[in-house]
């Protein structure tokens, strides 16, 4: 049901606007907004799922691989396990954990030497 406002001829509603404040006159204790540095790390974080997208993606379509990076990980050859990870990816950095059951492969990337985003993927191979 549609609501209809009522006419107030000549009468002035109240503001509804939603009011941002000037960043110079903000007097709470948090830092000025960065809009340049939030969309650069996201900027980032795309080229995080682009190759964590790769990464998936010959998982899904190899078999062999995929078979090969479950042997290292259920026998517990973190070296093997990255090395298959990286021959997949270039332009980020991982770390894994796993169990016999499963991997998580977290993707990483730095910006101006800084830790500024990260993705994290958990893949189940047992249930």
């Amino acid at each position: 049901m549609k609501r209809r406002h009522k006419q107030t001829h000549g009468a002035k509603l109240p503001d509804r606007s939603v009011k941002v404040r000037n960043a110079d006159l903000r007097p709470d204790v948090y830092p000025s907004v960065q809009p340049d540095t939030f969309a650069a790390s996201a900027s980032t974080s795309l080229v995080l799922v682009e190759q964590a997208a790769k990464f998936l993606r010959h998982v899904r379509d190899y078999k062999p691989y995929a078979a090969q990076l479950m042997d290292a990980a259920q026998r517990g050859n973190q070296s093997e396990v990255e090395r298959l990870i990286l021959t997949q990816v270039d332009q980020v950095k991982v770390d894994t954990t796993y169990t016999p059951d499963a991997i998580k492969v977290t993707f990483h990337r730095s910006r101006n030497d800084l830790q500024c985003c990260k993705l994290d993927i958990n893949l189940q191979w047992n249930s």
